[in-house]
């Protein structure tokens, strides 16, 4: 038969039925971990039938699924500065005031999927954000990384890696630093909606 069973809209049409005779509708459906509870959960499937002269009724099966485990990933932080024409990720920076710094996490999931996962970048003191420059998988998306909203991804697939870069400049107000070496710390946190969150820090050294 058609596949409209599980379409709201539009439901499966099993025309006249005989007085006493029975149909069995038979349909298979996958579970999937995606948005699952670390532990157990209960599903529950519900079914709607209408008729022309008789009331309709509902009725439900649940499905307890057991084992679901908390979903794992590693992220990584690294950087370059482009006004010294570095092409290498780092895992520490050194600039001057008015460097332009580019910043680049990479988030992979593991075995289980992950879904909502925020992205948080705190550039500190010290730094300013250039506009417009955060990209993921090499598209530019809209800002908000930075400061405290975040980024959600709805989905990632297992074993699938997704990229955010973006860029700041280091200020050139004098206020801001102190003579010598100045250490700011760039910090990002990832939290998806089934796992347990990260961070990851990476150390800027400005010169005065």
């Amino acid at each position: 038969v058609a596949d409209t069973l599980t379409t709201p809209s539009a439901g499966l049409l099993l025309g006249d039925t005989t007085n006493g005779v029975a149909i069995t509708v038979r349909f298979r459906a996958t579970v999937v971990n995606a948005g699952l509870q670390s532990g157990s959960s209960a599903l529950v499937n519900s079914t709607t039938f209408t008729s022309t002269n008789v009331p309709s009724f509902n009725d439900t099966a649940v499905v307890n699924v057991s084992g679901v485990g908390t979903a794992t990933f590693t992220f990584t932080k690294t950087g370059r500065n482009l006004t010294q024409n570095q092409t290498a990720q780092q895992t520490l920076l050194t600039a001057l005031q008015g460097h332009i710094l580019e910043f680049t996490l990479r988030i992979r999931a593991g075995a289980v999927a992950l879904t909502n996962v925020v992205v948080r970048d705190a550039v500190p003191v010290g730094l300013t954000y250039i506009p417009s420059s955060t990209t993921l998988d090499g598209i530019s998306i809209t800002d908000g990384i930075e400061p405290s909203g975040g980024i959600v991804i709805p989905f990632i697939a297992a074993n699938q890696e997704r990229g955010f870069v973006l860029r700041a400049r280091v200020d050139q107000a004098s206020s801001v630093f102190a003579p010598g070496n100045n250490v700011l710390v760039n910090r990002t946190t990832v939290q998806p909606q089934d796992g347990n969150p990260l961070q990851a820090e990476l150390p800027i050294t400005v010169f005065i």
